[in-house]
C-alpha cells in the first residue's frame, strides 16, 4: 500500500444536500433554464452583470409566489447550487480544507481533506441523476466527449468564487464499468504564501529561508509525488519575485496565479477537440517565451518536449522555474 493510503477510508461529517420537493424544484428550475426573461436574468448572473444576491432574492420571490407550501430559501439555494455551483458537491468545493474530489459513481464520492483521503457522505439519489450532473458539467464547460476525446481536461475559473477548478473526465468509452469518472482539483486564488506554509508547520523557517535563497539564485526544478504540494510551493515562491523582474508563466491548466505582481504574464495551452486542428501545447508556448522580454520563465508542469525549452531558457540567461 502506497504512502498516504489507508485500508479504511474514514467518513467526514460533511453536510449532506438539503432535501427539497422535487416537483417544485424541477418547475422552478425550468422557469430559469428554458427560453424566457428569467433565463436571460440567469445569463446576466453568469456573465457577472447581475449579482448572485439579486438572483437569490428573485428565486425566493418566485418560490413564495408559485410554491407557497415549500421552503422558499431551500428551493432557491438548491437552484443556485445547480446552475451556478456544482449541485450537491458545491459544499465540498467551498470547504477550504478539501483539495481533491473524485466522483466514481452516484453513491461513491471520495475527497482529500487536510491531506487525508476519505469517503464523503454526499451522494446523488440515482445513476440517472449522476449522469445528468456529468452531462451538465460537460455542456457547461463546452467539452467534446466523442470517442476521440474520451479523456478530457478542462478548467472552470469563474463559477466558484475564490478558486479555480481543474477537471479530468474519463468517459464510459474507457472505464471498465462504463460509468463517467470525474476528478476535480481545487486551486485557491487566495493561496498560501511562504509565511503561511511556515505558520501551518508545512515548512520550518530554515527550510523556507533555504528555498527562497535557492529560488533567487537561479534556475530551479520542483519535484515530488502526485498531489504532494508542488503547485502550492511554486505559487508561494513565485510571490517572492521582485516587481522589477518580467515573468512569463506557461501551464496546461490555470492553476498558477499572482496576487500582486505587475509584470507577470500567464499563458495556457490549448488542445484542439474533434475536427479542430488548432492546438498550442506547452512546447509551442515555450518557444514563444524564448523570444519574449522575460527575466524569469516558469513552466507550470513539465510533461513532454517543453523540457528542452526550459533548459534553453536557462542557457539564454533567463531564470527558469518548473515543477
Amino acid at each position: 500500500m502506497g504512502e498516504g493510503e489507508s485500508a479504511v477510508f474514514p467518513s467526514p461529517k460533511e453536510r449532506v444536500r438539503m432535501k427539497v420537493n422535487k416537483v417544485s424544484y424541477d418547475a422552478l428550475l425550468g422557469m430559469y433554464t428554458k427560453e424566457s426573461e428569467n433565463s436571460k436574468f440567469l445569463f446576466d448572473v453568469r456573465d457577472k452583470k447581475r449579482s448572485k444576491e439579486e438572483f437569490r432574492e428573485k428565486l425566493i420571490a418566485d418560490a413564495v409566489k408559485y410554491f407557497p407550501n415549500d421552503n422558499a430559501e431551500d428551493l432557491a439555494d438548491a437552484i443556485i447550487n445547480n446552475v451556478l455551483g456544482y449541485n450537491i458537491i458545491t459544499s465540498l468545493i467551498y470547504d477550504k480544507e478539501i483539495t481533491d474530489i473524485k466522483l466514481y459513481d452516484y453513491n461513491h464520492i471520495t475527497i482529500k481533506k487536510n491531506g487525508q483521503r476519505m469517503s464523503s457522505d454526499v451522494t446523488f439519489d440515482s445513476e440517472e441523476e449522476y449522469d445528468r450532473f456529468v452531462s451538465g458539467v460537460i455542456t457547461r464547460n463546452k467539452v467534446n466527449t466523442s470517442t476521440q476525446n474520451a479523456i478530457q481536461r478542462f478548467v472552470d475559473d469563474s463559477s466558484i468564487d475564490g478558486c479555480i477548478l481543474r477537471f479530468t473526465l474519463y468517459t464510459p468509452f474507457l472505464t471498465s464499468d462504463k460509468k463517467f469518472k470525474l476528478v476535480i482539483r481545487k486551486s485557491l486564488l487566495d493561496f498560501p504564501e511562504m509565511e503561511d506554509l511556515v505558520n501551518a508547520k508545512m515548512l520550518t523557517p530554515q527550510m523556507s529561508d533555504y528555498l527562497i535563497n535557492q529560488w533567487t539564485k537561479g534556475s530551479i526544478l520542483i519535484c515530488g509525488a502526485n498531489a504532494c504540494g508542488k503547485t502550492t510551493l511554486l505559487n508561494a515562491l513565485k510571490e517572492r519575485i521582485p516587481d522589477n523582474r518580467s515573468v512569463l508563466v506557461i501551464q496546461q491548466a490555470d492553476e498558477l496565479t499572482t496576487k500582486r505582481h505587475p509584470d507577470m504574464m500567464f499563458l495556457h495551452s490549448f488542445e484542439g477537440v474533434g475536427e479542430n486542428a488548432v492546438r498550442y501545447d506547452l512546447k509551442d508556448l515555450s518557444i514563444a517565451g524564448l523570444t519574449s522580454d522575460v527575466d524569469i520563465f516558469i513552466i507550470g508542469e513539465i510533461k513532454g518536449a517543453e523540457a528542452s525549452y526550459l533548459l534553453n531558457a536557462s542557457y539564454t540567461g533567463s531564470q527558469a522555474r518548473s515543477r
